[in-house]
């Protein structure tokens, strides 16, 4: 057999050992690191063609441990564990909400996550084609719910209205701002995920800049962001999922598409407000309105249309007595109850959790419960 070749250093090779094999043939070597064995031997093993090899080593010294650290155990109380990530988690959550003040979407989500959520509902046997189907046909039937012919009534205006000709073109921090501000979801349809998206904002800036204005000035929405990843889901949790009229459709956009759309709503919802094109009223889909600022405009007018009542009857020798006002205030069934109130007058009238009309005593759930008690 040819010579073994020797390791380099540190590694050395024992090849003074006698045969390792059977056959006389040199195939096991002993390879040491740093130090020399002394007489290997070898021992025929009946269960193998190759023999065991038994060599000594020199051991060096252990050195001596150092000297050992003190250690304290601290035994701590369940409950005093209990009480400091209770603690930790109210300061936390404290902070969160008072820097999301000013801001409902951060709050909802907030308060969403502390809730706790129903369980999940068991899993349905309806296949991707029974949504693609049952989406479809309910689409086809809201539109030709809608007659072609129909026509809305034309009446002239006084004044000319204003005309939105052409959108005004944007900058790369104007766009950066639209790609910045926002939640970066993602869905099935993005080529790379949102998050990686803004991170390389500053390098492809120029390129999507120019991709919205190009959409803009040209009034054509690319063909490829039209398409959505639609995922049905549940209308309420409690119902049965294996009904699919139970479920909504939520369509998943590409995020370059929402950025185009919103450049666009930017503009028209601009423009709307400056030419007082928005109904006075509209509480939904405007920035600083919201559910509250709803229901102080419904406060405020049902209070003016009791001035009026309460000018009329004046002017016909008849008075009102705010004092037997009652109001009552009936939510929705899925609503909490609100601490309404209004002004008549001087006075002040809240809303209460009964009210007495014509001898039927109503309640705010419309359940007759107390009316039932008092003729009982």
């Amino acid at each position: 057999m040819p010579p073994t070749p020797q390791p380099s250093c540190p590694y050395s090779t024992h090849s003074t050992s006698p045969p390792a094999h059977k056959a006389g043939n040199l195939l096991d070597l002993v390879i040491l690191r740093n130090c020399s064995s002394s007489d290997p031997t070898v021992t025929p093993l009946h269960q193998s063609d190759h023999h065991l090899i038994s060599f000594s080593l020199p051991l060096a010294p252990l050195p001596p441990s150092p000297p050992s650290t003190p250690t304290v155990m601290v035994r701590l109380s369940a409950s005093y564990i209990s009480t400091a990530v209770t603690s930790a988690k109210i300061n936390y959550y404290q902070t969160k909400i008072h820097k999301s003040a000013s801001n409902p979407h951060q709050l909802f989500s907030i308060f969403s996550s502390l809730l706790s959520t129903p369980p999940p509902p068991p899993q349905s046997s309806l296949a991707a084609d029974d949504f693609a189907v049952f989406f479809d046909e309910k689409i086809a039937d809201i539109r030709s719910s809608f007659t072609s012919t129909a026509t809305l009534p034309h009446s002239p205006l006084s004044v000319p209205s204003p005309c939105f000709s052409t959108f005004s073109p944007l900058t790369d921090s104007d766009v950066s701002q639209l790609l910045l501000s926002h939640r970066p979801t993602t869905c099935a349809l993005d080529p790379i995920p949102s998050s990686l998206l803004q991170t390389i904002t500053p390098d492809i800036l120029p390129f999507v800049t120019s991709l919205v204005n190009s959409s803009l000035s040209s009034g054509c929405f690319p063909s490829s962001f039209k398409l959505a990843h639609i995922t049905p889901l549940l209308k309420k949790p409690t119902l049965d999922p294996s009904v699919i009229q139970n479920y909504r459709p939520v369509s998943l956009l590409p995020f370059l598409s929402k950025t185009i759309e919103r450049a666009a709503s930017n503009q028209l919802s601009s423009f709307l407000f400056l030419n007082n094109l928005l109904d006075p009223h509209q509480s939904g889909f405007r920035p600083g309105h919201s559910t509250e600022t709803a229901l102080l405009s419904v406060s405020a007018r049902i209070s003016a249309c009791l001035r009026d009542i309460q000018s009329w009857m004046d002017n016909h020798h008849l008075k009102l007595n705010p004092g037997k006002t009652e109001m009552i205030f009936i939510p929705a069934p899925s609503s909490n109850l609100l601490d309404f109130s209004i002004s008549l007058g001087d006075t002040m009238v809240s809303s209460s959790p009964t009210a007495k009309n014509l001898g039927v005593v109503m309640d705010n759930r419309l359940s007759l419960s107390q009316n039932i008690t008092a003729v009982s």
